[in-house]
């Protein structure tokens, strides 16, 4: 299917022409600006074009496409349910679950998909999303931060900012989201509530601890919630709990840290360690980005992690993290 110098239309950026494509991305000139897009899913909400012969081959490939992505979770979903499924009476004894209480201090972070500085070693979260990544976050997903009328990348998307002022404000300091520089500065945040009763009100870090483990996860666009990998870990050295003002946030240790790449992540899936305690079967996460998890939890992550990893050095440095973490929550037991 040729879509070379096609003219479409974008929702918000209106006419454009196709400039170049391949199998699954199409890049598009809206004036003197250039954005790239998923093919074909970008033309079920957002493109349409006036050649309609085009434009109901584009809409099959669409339904095809939505057909094999729903097959896929279905058996994902039917994978995890056969997994976790609880047994008859299976409940824990008050003691355990005391015990699953007192160590529930460490934290699973739930972050927006970022693909700033991605390549195939590197996850992304080093720089502002690619104009793809940027455009599902914004107009397709409406992540709540991504698509608030105050963020940058929503400014953007609706031509307010040029790439180039987005770029230098994040460059310099100013801010655009958590996630464009997680794993430059190593900062975690608990972020703010996006209900409409408790609407941007900051989210206290109250149980986490130093010494304890932060794992990072993630979803892509179109993948659903069973689906959520683990991109990185690092355990706490600092803890800012939070108040009315500020949201809370957790610091890596400076040489207990680690991250996957996209390979490896694929393989690290967090609700392989971690259940909902209301309905264990189902894996859902709900609009906070914090959750506690226990020390077993935390140590059968790195396990994986470790199992993931493909280079001997980043193994290397998995199995100090986690002998590291097994030392310092076998002595805060003790206490």
């Amino acid at each position: 299917m040729d879509l070379l110098k096609k003219e479409v239309i974008h929702k918000s950026l209106g006419a454009g022409h196709i400039v170049s494509q391949s199998e699954k991305i199409i890049t598009v000139q809206f004036g003197e600006r250039q954005m790239k897009f998923s093919f074909p899913s970008i033309f079920q909400e957002i493109l349409t074009m006036q050649d309609r012969s085009l434009l109901q081959e584009i809409k099959e490939l669409c339904e095809n496409e939505t057909y094999v992505i729903d097959r896929q979770k279905e058996e994902r979903l039917k994978e995890y349910e056969s997994r976790f499924a609880p047994a008859p009476g299976d409940k824990p004894e008050k003691s355990k679950r005391a015990k699953q209480y007192r160590d529930n201090s460490n934290i699973a972070i739930k972050c927006n998909y970022c693909d700033g500085g991605s390549s195939e070693t590197v996850f992304g979260y080093k720089n502002i999303c690619s104009n793809e990544v940027l455009q599902q976050n914004v107009t397709i997903d409406k992540r709540p931060w991504c698509s608030s009328a105050v963020c940058e990348c929503k400014k953007y998307s609706t031509g307010e900012i040029s790439r180039e002022q987005l770029e230098q404000k994040n460059n310099d300091g100013g801010f655009v989201c958590y996630e464009s520089k997680l794993l430059l500065d190593w900062v975690a945040s608990a972020g703010r509530h996006q209900s409409e009763k408790r609407n941007d009100k900051p989210i206290k870090m109250t149980n986490a601890r130093v010494n304890r483990l932060c794992v990072l996860t993630t979803k892509q666009h179109g993948q659903i919630e069973i689906e959520r990998s683990i991109f990185a870990a690092f355990i706490v050295s600092e803890v800012e709990v939070g108040n009315e003002n500020k949201e809370g946030n957790v610091h890596a240790h400076p040489e207990y840290r680690i991250e996957l790449t996209p390979e490896e992540a694929k393989s690290v899936f967090f609700w392989d360690f971690h259940k909902n305690k209301s309905k264990p079967e189902m894996p859902f996460w709900g609009s906070g980005l914090l959750r506690y998890i226990t020390d077993v939890q935390s140590i059968h992550i790195l396990e994986a992690m470790l199992k993931a990893a493909v280079e001997t050095e980043k193994k290397d440095r998995i199995r100090e993290m986690l002998e590291y973490y097994c030392r310092v929550t076998a002595v805060a037991a003790a206490k």
